[in-house]
């Protein structure tokens, strides 16, 4: 375990979306790796709340425009020749890759889990269930029984259609993340606000020591960032520290 706990606090709706995915994800993906009922049911919970939210939301236009963005960006420095062009141009065919595959898939994401029928029919009813009982879907309690194997290559088949758009979110994230480095701040009375530049700020991350026990609240505005620190007393009440914290700060464009 790190001594440090990592806070990101999106700027604007996409950068949320984009992380929001990209845990949804990851929680599949630590479920799956389980071989119990509970966390193969979970993660297909998981998979149907990550559907309804893609669909809710315009993800697609959104990952198409910041791949363009990203692709136009990259091309500038295939005649730079302190770049390593190899390199370059691997990355570069990995972002059109994706960029091409976004623009050819037909209808929302997701909409291949609506084409399986024994998925679509389980979907209908986790949607505001309280809860699942072997009355109500015998089909999916007859695969939940199924040998852990069976159950986990039926549920990937819903992943591999969605590989595309993970890839796409995940390397746009490292981007976005890579495109600041930390640095050491120290939030004098347990608060920090700093002016901005002109350009964006898209993501703040923040990492501060366990030992100190603390979490911030982040705002951020077109020309400044605010950061104060809060603590969680035994009895569950929120209150402000005012001690100096230091901790590390990147803000991501």
């Amino acid at each position: 375990m790190s001594n440090y706990l990592l806070f990101e606090y999106p700027c604007n709706q996409r950068m949320r979306a984009y992380l929001r995915i990209e845990y949804a994800f990851n929680k599949i993906q630590q479920a799956l790796e389980k071989d119990d009922q509970d966390n193969h049911s979970h993660a297909i919970w998981l998979i149907f709340s990550l559907i309804d939210y893609l669909q809710r939301n315009d993800v697609k236009s959104s990952v198409l425009k910041d791949l363009d963005a990203r692709i136009t960006e990259y091309v500038v420095l295939e005649n730079n020749p302190q770049v390593d062009t190899e390199k370059l141009s691997k990355f570069l065919t990995q972002l059109k890759s994706l960029q091409s595959w976004i623009y050819r898939h037909q209808g929302k994401l997701g909409q291949h889990v609506t084409d399986n029928e024994f998925f679509s029919s389980i979907k209908k009813r986790f949607d505001g269930s309280l809860t699942i009982q072997p009355s109500d879907i015998p089909q999916y309690f007859y695969f939940l029984s199924r040998d852990s194997q069976k159950r986990r290559e039926m549920i990937a088949q819903l992943l591999n259609e969605m590989q595309s758009i993970k890839t796409s979110i995940n390397v746009l994230l490292r981007l976005f993340r890579e495109s600041a480095n930390f640095r050491e701040i120290q939030a004098e009375q347990g608060g920090f606000g700093e002016d901005l530049d002109m350009t964006p700020c898209n993501l703040v991350r923040i990492r501060v020591n366990r030992v100190c026990e603390v979490y911030p609240e982040v705002s951020v505005g077109s020309h400044r960032v605010n950061i104060r620190f809060h603590t969680i007393k035994p009895d569950g009440k929120i209150v402000n520290v005012n001690d100096s914290i230091p901790f590390k700060l990147a803000l991501c464009n």
